[in-house]
């Protein structure tokens, strides 16, 4: 067990791949989840009785929230994979 910093530097470079495809799985399986939970209010929607704009409305707002919050939680995870420790 060396505590060489460029050893350190090159295991810490070659995790990161599997770090990233973590990250992707992640936010992939979350999309997936929006998407199925989106279809479902669309098929839901019909059933109560709002106006065909308010419908639309609602189906915006629901793409748009659910895209901010799938962007801000990619941003968590790249912001939390780049801190460094400090010691």
């Amino acid at each position: 067990m060396s505590n060489d910093p460029s050893q350190k530097k090159v295991e810490a470079s070659l995790s990161q791949p599997h770090k990233i495809q973590q990250l992707f799985l992640s936010l992939r399986m979350l999309a997936v989840t929006f998407l199925v939970a989106g279809i479902i209010l669309v098929v839901i929607l019909p059933f109560f009785s709002l106006s065909k704009r308010d419908e639309f409305i609602l189906l915006i707002f629901y793409g748009l929230v659910s895209g901010g919050f799938l962007m801000a939680r990619a941003r968590s995870f790249t912001l939390k994979q780049n801190k460094t420790p400090k010691h």
